[in-house]
């Protein structure tokens, strides 16, 4: 029994659950072996679109395909390449930006000084320990697709949970085991 959504026909929302289940494994269980490909598709995607906005107003069509073209090769090169230096930046500016608010009262300058600081001890080490977030991440985002997919497919939000979690949980040890076997042996990811 599938959940209704809105006016979708059950056969599109059996459909929907089953490819959010399929891509929830797959990125809960190789989701470090799959996440440059998906920046890159997404970078090319976010480049092309740009691309061709920018050529259709100032050319037309033919300028438009052309400059869609040339955007979303930069656009995949750029965000494939740099997905994890920022992500280890974004996760140093929040750890910067929750320090900054717990101090409270301190002194903006103090305040700025020490969220600064940690800024660039987080970044260092999350830069380091990269590859277990992406691990962790995308372990994460497998398990909820999971669940959203099951709980489509069978209408119990208690089993999609369920299953969610111990994907999550199993995806993460899976790929962190991954990692960990790479760097003791030397092995290719």
């Amino acid at each position: 029994m599938v959940v209704a959504i809105g006016g979708l026909p059950d056969t599109a929302v059996l459909i929907i659950s089953i490819i959010l289940t399929l891509v929830g494994v797959g990125m809960a269980f190789a989701g470090r072996i799959i996440w440059g490909t998906l920046m890159s598709l997404i970078g090319a995607f976010i480049g092309g679109t740009i691309g061709y906005a920018i050529g259709f107003v100032f050319g037309g069509w033919i300028v438009a395909m052309v400059l869609s073209l040339i955007l979303a090769i930069v656009g995949s090169m750029l965000l494939g390449a740099m997905v994890k230096l920022g992500l280890a930046f974004l996760t140093g500016l929040l750890a910067g930006g929750v320090f900054f608010l717990a101090l409270g009262a301190a002194p903006l300058d103090s305040k700025l000084v020490v969220a600064f600081i940690v800024l660039v001890i987080v970044f260092a080490i999350s830069y380091y320990f990269i590859e277990e977030m992406i691990g962790v991440i995308t372990a994460l985002i497998g398990g909820i697709l999971i669940g959203v997919g099951l709980w489509l497919l069978t209408g119990d939000a208690n089993f999609g949970l369920l299953m969610g979690g111990l994907a999550f949980v199993g995806g993460a040890l899976v790929q962190t085991y991954a990692i960990r076997k790479h760097d003791r042996y030397g092995h290719p990811r």
